[in-house]
């Protein structure tokens, strides 16, 4: 099984790959969806499996028409509290930053985004072996 790392998101311009994305999940669902504006996007939802990921997962989202990257997530940084045992409060931060991204994807859609891994027009990735 391909480790999660090795999947990347492209498009094919004048022959040229172009990669705007590469998941940092261990598993990632993927399908187009329709805006409530009739506009075309590719949303991805990635999870993880470890200890401190939320039951829900984090969209990324790209307009194919455009070529541009609408939304990534971007876990927050800790590392001026390293060495330090803040778990709850690590925690704590991941939700909000989580709960940011899923508030973006919704205004980018014009409604709340379909937990794409019971979705039944994605694809799913895995790095994890079943």
């Amino acid at each position: 099984m391909v480790a999660a790392s090795e999947y990347t998101l492209s498009y094919q311009l004048n022959k040229e790959e172009k990669i705007f994305y590469g998941p940092a999940g261990d598993f990632m669902s993927i399908a187009c969806l329709t805006a409530k504006d009739g506009q075309k996007l590719l949303v991805w939802e990635e999870a993880c499996s470890g200890t401190v990921c939320s039951d829900d997962g984090v969209y990324g989202v790209f307009d194919p028409l455009t070529k541009k990257l609408l939304l990534e997530y971007k876990p927050p940084s800790f590392e001026h509290y390293k060495g330090k045992h803040l778990d709850r409060y690590i925690v704590n931060k991941l939700r909000e930053s989580e709960a940011e991204n899923h508030k973006k994807a919704a205004e980018l859609l014009g409604y709340e985004p379909p937990i794409l891994f019971d979705y039944e027009q994605s694809f799913c990735c895995s790095s994890q072996e079943n």
